[in-house]
């Protein structure tokens, strides 16, 4: 059997706890899992990369854990908070890795550590590590008074890998692929030397909402509508360590619909298709999906490929259009691209676009003052356009939110919002008076309700289901 390195909280909860003494700026966790940080914010297309989730408390009581959305990064499984921003004496620090249940701390639904990273790890202890297996043999074998007296570590390392030679002949683990056609019975006569299977997950939505949004199209938005589509996710991996998935989506209703907004989206649904296919390692993440890749600069427009890495603190992704659709023409081989790089409480987002309009591109700066305050600063030159300059702030505290922006272009913002056990309210205004409220509430067992209003007599209210 393997060594237990783990503790039960680690192993069972993927949780992991510190407490701050405001001189610490590192706390190294023990996690058989490495920690992957893509970004700590979450308005960061790469924060999706992170396996886990940190959440801080000055109580430790249940329900007292909210997310740490302040800039930090990870060197070598520790968590490194920025100088100036030590933790303070006594606050509680969780380290979270993903897992189906989301785990008990984050005071939202959206500040779980929902995913599967932590069932992924569930048997890791039914392993050595070649190295502590030679280690072993070296403390119990060898030496004086021992069965081998003088035996150097050169020696018993070379016989260890030889016998895992021999052992790959016919022990070790192998993979082979068959493609097996369900019969309307359901029921499938398995492989002789079946062991295991690749995962396979399953997840959907549906929801039905009052709409009476204004669209581009030939018919009104006003109305009732519904919609239901479930999303199956196969992974798989390689001995060496690269991970592939594949989606297939399926959508049943005559309009799909996101409960949760004041557009309607398309005549799209009643359709199946293939989603995205991606293949990871150390190397990064490489995404294929036709049409359905956000342009990075712009999610307005597509792109068919991408590929996302992290370069020492810099978290880079590059995507590209190899053949857009003819509605798309404008952006027919365009290419985007991404980077983000974070130090010492500032966080730093340049984004790009090359297409047949020309070249855009923006560069945003964001610096933590303290764990309320943050405020920001970007300038936007969109392709034939002249460059906008934006500074903005925003603050929370007890669930209170603020956030103000204003551009060079005498444009202005001003969002306020409030969020409590699972229910949250917001309220924006702009320089032309233009103002939307919208609230939103967990239901609980995955059902959640959102209504809207806007100054334009727009509204919606929906229900939306996920499992």
């Amino acid at each position: 059997m393997g060594l237990i390195t783990e503790t039960n909280q680690q192993y069972y909860q993927g949780a992991q706890g510190f407490r701050g003494d405001g001189v610490l700026l590192s706390f190294t966790t023990t996690f058989d899992t490495n920690l992957i940080l893509g970004s700590w914010n979450p308005n960061d297309e790469s924060y999706a990369l992170n396996n886990f989730k940190l959440y801080t408390s000055t109580s430790g009581l249940p329900g007292g854990y909210v997310e740490y959305t302040t800039a930090f990064t990870v060197v070598n499984n520790a968590i490194v908070f920025p100088a100036g921003l030590e933790p303070a004496i006594g606050l509680y620090i969780v380290v979270q890795l993903k897992l189906l249940s989301g785990g008990k701390y984050g005071s939202t639904e959206a500040e779980k550590a929902y995913g599967e990273v932590v069932e992924d790890n569930y048997g890791s202890y039914e392993y050595i590590k070649l190295s502590d297996a030679v280690d072993n043999f070296m403390v119990g074998y060898v030496g004086d008074g021992k069965i081998l007296q003088n035996t150097k570590k050169s020696d018993v390392l070379f016989f260890a890998k030889r016998s895992l030679q021999e052992f790959s002949y016919d022990i070790f683990k192998s993979v082979k692929a068959q493609e097996i056609e369900v019969p309307n019975t359901l029921k499938m006569i398995l492989p002789q030397d079946y062991v295991n299977y690749s995962k396979v997950t399953v997840s959907g939505t549906d929801g039905i909402a009052p709409n009476t949004a204004a669209v581009a199209e030939t018919f009104s938005g006003d109305g009732i509508y519904s919609n239901a589509g479930v999303d199956f996710t196969m992974t798989g991996a390689t001995d060496n360590g690269i991970t592939f998935s594949a989606t297939v989506n399926f959508d049943t209703a005559n309009t799909e619909i996101d409960t949760g907004d004041f557009e309607l989206d398309a005549k799209d649904g009643g359709a199946a298709g293939l989603g995205a296919v991606s293949m990871s390692g150390t190397f990064g993440t490489l995404t294929f999906d036709e049409a359905g890749i956000d342009n990075l600069y712009s999610d307005a427009t597509t792109h068919d490929m991408s590929y996302s890495t992290t370069v020492g603190a810099v978290a880079l992704t590059v995507a590209h259009s190899v053949g857009a659709l003819a509605a798309d023409t404008d952006y027919a081989k365009a290419t985007s691209f991404s980077a983000g790089y974070t130090a010492s409480g500032m966080a730093f987002t340049l984004l790009g676009s090359e297409t047949a309009a020309g070249t855009s591109a923006s560069l945003a700066m964001s610096y933590a003052l303290n764990d309320t305050v943050t405020i920001t600063a970007d300038t936007d030159q969109v392709a034939g356009a002249e460059s906008v300059q934006t500074i903005g702030a925003s603050t929370t505290l007890n669930g209170v939110s603020v956030s103000v922006e204003s551009a060079n272009n005498s444009t202005w913002d001003v969002d306020l919002g409030y969020s409590a056990g699972g229910f949250a309210l917001t309220y924006g205004v702009d320089e032309t008076d233009h103002w939307t409220a919208t609230a939103t509430a967990a239901l609980g067992g995955g059902a959640t309700f959102a209504t809207g209003v806007s100054s334009d007599n727009e509204m919606y209210a929906g229900v939306s289901f996920a499992f």
